[in-house]
């Protein structure tokens, strides 16, 4: 009540801008483009996508904010229907703004919502990183499934001498950084919790200064388990393209002892979203097996017998016969990255303890 009386008296004051307190600052005019993401009935609340303007005691109207993600209060019964029947659409609103410093966490109250005929593209968005708080986590983006191994490698390398810290913090400001999130729902809010202070897998929708997180339940224990039901099989299909493998790899070598050959064989996927299921769930994984080209001697045998992650690509050669036919003459798996589980194993537990709430 307060609160209210407050408000009330400085909108009085100053009818555009009013600050409510030391930590949060209210405009009672403002606007958003933006494209409604979700409407989340049991909070009476949706999460739009666009830009945010505010008005200033000049009267002018100023853009504070682009590509962020926000939670937007219907207001009336009318916002509401609107809000509801543009899911997935542009719309226009009018409403207040309220923001809390520090946080970056705002509502925005819609008195009127329109459409509006403008297309937003938000891509899906994947990243791997350690969830500080259920609304802030230090992440980088997963574009493709080979920089799920990419990534770790790269902090793998840089930790090996665990003394040098600018190394480390370098190889981490390469893809890594902080990201405010906000949350679809309850439900949403439960996986962040159980991955506090940990490793954990997110997937939404990302915006320039925050990203919208629709599920996270891939935690470190996920991880373990896939690695655990990841044994040998399947065959050698005639497919190309980049792929992560989870592998254990067999050598073969020659009269003299020396390593002339890798095999690869364990589970294989080449799209994140296949990936990330099996994570979830690993039963029926698909297996492929795949002879292992770009990798040094030295690499052979740290490999060997092993369980690898590895990146890279599977590849078909073919040659066209006498009756100008392609025919197949070769397949392999060409490596750019690898991780024994156990090196696997001391990246995680390493990075977790280098990233901290301030960074690296």
């Amino acid at each position: 009540m307060k609160r209210a009386l407050l408000l009330l008296f400085l909108l009085l004051a100053f009818p555009t801008l009013c600050l409510a307190s030391d930590n949060s600052l209210y405009y009672k005019n403002a606007r958003m483009t933006g494209k409604v993401i979700f409407y989340d009935s049991g909070q009476e609340s949706a999460v739009v996508y666009g830009s945010i303007y505010v008005e200033k005691q000049n009267l002018a109207w100023e853009l504070i904010q682009s590509q962020k993600f926000e939670r937007v209060i219907p207001v009336t019964a009318e916002a509401k229907k609107s809000l509801l029947d543009n899911l997935n659409q542009t719309v226009e609103m009018e409403g207040s703004l309220d923001r809390w410093a520090g946080q970056n966490d705002e509502i925005f109250q819609a008195k009127k919502v329109t459409p509006k005929d403008l297309d937003i593209d938000t891509p899906k968005w994947y990243a791997l990183g350690k969830t500080i708080k259920p609304e802030r986590v230090y992440k980088t983006n997963l574009y493709g499934v080979n920089d799920f191994v990419d990534r770790l490698a790269a902090l793998a390398e840089a930790m090996e001498d665990k003394s040098d810290l600018p190394a480390i913090r370098r190889a981490f400001q390469k893809n890594w950084n902080f990201k405010w999130c906000l949350l679809k729902d309850t439900k949403a809010n439960e996986d962040q919790m159980q991955g506090v202070g940990g490793w954990q897998i997110y997937e939404g929708l990302v915006g320039l200064d925050n990203c919208y997180i629709e599920q996270s339940p891939i935690i470190r224990k996920h991880l373990d388990a896939f690695m655990d039901a990841a044994g040998p099989g399947g065959g050698t299909p005639e497919k190309e393209g980049q792929a992560l493998m989870c592998a254990t790899i067999r050598a073969s070598r020659d009269e003299r002892g020396k390593i002339i050959s890798l095999t690869a064989s364990g589970p294989l996927y080449d799209s994140l979203p296949g990936f990330l299921q099996a994570l979830k769930n690993p039963t029926g994984l698909h297996r492929e097996t795949w002879r292992l080209e770009g990798w040094s001697e030295a690499e052979a045998k740290e490999m060997e017998g092993q369980l690898c992650w590895l990146s890279g690509s599977r590849q078909c050669v073919y040659e066209t016969n006498e009756k100008g036919k392609k025919v197949l003459v070769d397949q392999y798996y060409a490596l750019s990255n690898y991780l024994t589980r156990d090196d696997f194993d001391r990246t995680l537990d390493a990075g977790r303890e280098f990233i901290g709430e301030g960074g690296v």
